[in-house]
């Protein structure tokens, strides 16, 4: 996302179709919506997906996380929804939007109305598009 947006940037006045799109369009650029879960990743684990919200705590066992791709309505009861086991990777929470950052996220889509989405997908590395997207702009 950040290597995006300094493309964008730079390339503002030496390329026509960046400079178009930048003009036709409002571009938003989200770093993370998951800072938490990404200083775990860079502190203690690569692999890391979820938030570190804890969600759990009998005695000393203590689980953390949500996995934020998994905790939206779209797709809840998919088979490839997510686990509804706390200790699990895709541990999609108790209810569509109850993490925070997934609340903020449905706010600021609605108040947007994007048009297209890109999902650079660090965990899969993946680029993932809204349903309905075309290659082109």
């Amino acid at each position: 996302a950040r290597e995006g947006a300094w493309e964008l940037g730079s390339r503002y006045g030496n390329s026509s179709v960046v400079r178009d799109v930048v003009n036709m369009y409002q571009v938003y650029v989200m770093y993370t919506m998951n800072p938490d879960g990404l200083n775990y990743v860079w502190s203690t684990d690569n692999m890391w997906r979820k938030n570190r919200r804890l969600v759990s705590s009998e005695g000393s066992a203590e689980v953390y996380g949500v996995d934020l791709n998994r905790n939206y309505e779209f797709g809840w009861n998919y088979t490839c929804a997510g686990s509804t086991r706390m200790g699990s990777q895709t541990y999609r929470g108790p209810y569509p939007f109850s993490e925070a950052e997934t609340q903020v996220m449905k706010a600021f889509q609605t108040d947007r109305r994007f048009a297209k989405v890109l999902d650079l997908h660090s965990y899969a590395r993946e680029v993932r598009r809204n349903y309905g997207s075309r290659a082109g702009l």
